[in-house]
């Protein structure tokens, strides 16, 4: 995938892929039967804590998470539908989270 891009034809995908595993938690619901055979609902949480630091200032470190809400193909075992859910977005400081050392 990364590989379409002349730029990035040199980033290891798999390396990408595990970085981004790593960065981020995710939480799934149980399925839930949709309205056609075969199809379910499931809602997942996404959640990341960045720290991010700036030169001459103290480490500042963040809660960031959002809600998604995924329709699937259980027979095909695709995703045919997919909801961001914006207004459940959160970003939380979570600074007093840092190690002083």
């Amino acid at each position: 995938m990364l590989g379409e891009y002349p730029i990035l034809g040199t980033v290891d995908e798999s390396e990408v892929e595990d970085a981004v595993l790593d960065a981020f938690h995710w939480a799934l619901s149980q399925p839930v039967s949709a309205e056609n055979e075969g199809q379910y609902r499931i809602k997942i949480k996404a959640s990341s804590r960045p720290r991010i630091t700036v030169p001459n200032m103290t480490s500042r470190a963040y809660e960031i998470s959002w809600n998604y809400g995924l329709t699937v193909d259980s027979v095909r075992k695709v995703v045919i539908g997919y909801v961001v859910d914006t207004s459940g977005t959160k970003v939380t400081d979570g600074s007093d989270l840092i190690d002083s050392k």
